[in-house]
């Protein structure tokens, strides 16, 4: 289960999950790649931290909410903690390079105890 906040007047970042309308109209959860101001609105590029493509090219407009916690089994990790804040940026960085589940690092991490019981 995932707990969702409102976007409010606070731009998403790079690196953030937010949850937006797709081009279909499903409401998705996906990473704010990156973000660039063209003609006075705020663009943003999307994409599954586990899929090759990116969503393509999304107004603010589109985003909804933004990732707070998640809850698994009776674990609860907020953004705000530590463990998070690592597999995140780690999650940000994979997407931006392409590298997925090839980096041997990004995969020892996220078998780890530390990790594992949020994946699964």
């Amino acid at each position: 289960m995932v707990l969702i906040e409102p976007i409010g007047s606070q731009l998403p970042k790079p690196s953030e999950i937010v949850f937006f309308i797709n081009k279909q109209g499903d409401l998705v959860l996906h990473r704010v790649l990156k973000r660039w101001k063209k003609d006075d609105k705020f663009l943003y590029l999307l994409k599954g931290d586990q899929v090759a493509k990116t969503d393509g090219i999304y107004e603010k407009a589109k985003i909804v909410g933004r990732l707070k916690a998640i809850e698994r089994e009776e674990s609860f990790l907020s953004i705000d903690k530590p463990a998070f804040k690592a597999l995140n940026w780690l999650a940000y960085l994979r997407s931006r390079t392409g590298l997925g589940s090839q980096s041997k690092f990004s995969g020892l991490l996220m078998k780890s105890k530390l990790f594992s019981k949020y994946l699964d």
